[in-house]
């Protein structure tokens, strides 16, 4: 079986470090990281990742835009410390497959991440998003 590709996106390089190196320990978990919405977005066209854990926070204020654009390439979900219902719901139509909080326990997010990417990929993830309530908020 072939190493699931994750591809992580957070401008804060402390959390950005601790999570590849929590998920690169994970059997079977090929994991890059990235610290810009631009360097994600060049990251995805060239690694194909199968999963993306993205925040959608960032400098350049364009997580949405950045969304819409990866969620049209493969499965994206937010990985935030932001309970915003608003954002939320943004994101959920914006794309994302899930929206999980940062404390989200290691066990739930790597069985999560594996549940997302053996999901059948559809544009924007509307496959999954009927089901997406089980984890949303860690």
């Amino acid at each position: 079986m072939a190493n699931l590709k994750l591809f992580i996106i957070d401008e804060h390089q402390d959390v950005r470090e601790a999570l590849r190196a929590r998920l690169s320990s994970t059997p079977g978990f090929e994991v890059e990281a990235v610290g810009s919405f631009a360097e994600g977005l060049r990251g995805v066209d060239e690694g194909k990742p199968d999963v993306v854990l993205m925040e959608l926070k960032g400098k350049d204020h364009a997580g949405l835009q950045a969304m819409r654009q990866l969620a049209s390439k493969t499965r994206v979900v937010v990985l935030t410390s932001y309970t915003d219902e608003e954002e939320r719901e943004a994101a959920l139509r914006a794309g994302a497959w899930h929206y999980w909080l940062k404390d989200i326990d290691s066990t739930r997010l790597i069985e999560g991440i594996r549940a997302v990417a053996a999901e059948p990929w559809q544009r924007g993830g509307e496959a999954s998003r009927a089901d997406s309530q089980s984890m949303d908020t860690g």
